[in-house]
């Protein structure tokens, strides 16, 4: 199973899939022949819900409103305990994030959609890269492999899944 983080829907309606061009991505994603292959967070959805936007990311947040309910997972019961690796790992002194970087990963998105991923021995695809030496803050790829989590770029998802947009 592949969970997408908010990420790659963003830079998907803002770059190469913008709804007005690529409606087709969109109701692939929706497609209930992915049931079960492809899934997102409900804290993704509520990231994605969040805030006033631009123009393409309102309409992302219109098609998150009708994509199947069954793509957007509840914390299933496996998520606390690798929230609890998660949180071991980002505090541990011999990392040299800063406090400021922890708090922030302990509150995101980002902590829990990995820890998601972990539970449900899930592939994460985000468009974040890892950054080892960063101090300011925790990226997805570098947490993710902390816990033994797998990520993959967009792009490798899309053509995992099986993605095939043809020209009009």
């Amino acid at each position: 199973m592949y969970i997408f983080d908010s990420n790659a829907f963003i830079a998907a309606s803002r770059q190469h899939y913008g709804f007005d061009i690529a409606p087709g991505f969109w109701s692939w994603v929706c497609d209930g022949k992915l049931s079960g292959a492809a899934s997102s967070s409900k804290w993704v959805k509520g990231e994605i819900d969040a805030g006033n936007r631009p123009l393409d990311e309102d309409l992302l947040k219109q098609w998150a409103s009708v994509v199947r309910p069954d793509f957007w997972l509840d914390d299933s019961v496996g998520v606390a305990s690798a929230m609890g690796e998660l949180t071991a790992w980002v505090t541990d002194p011999s990392r040299i994030y800063s406090q400021q970087a922890q708090s922030d990963f302990l509150e995101s998105v980002d902590y829990r959609i990995i820890a998601q991923a972990k539970a449900e021995s899930a592939i994460l695809v985000t468009s974040e890269v890892s950054a080892k030496d960063s101090v300011r803050r925790v990226k997805i790829p570098d947490a993710a492999e902390a816990i033994g989590v797998s990520c993959i770029d967009p792009f490798s998802a899309y053509r995992a899944l099986g993605l095939k947009l043809l020209a009009a």
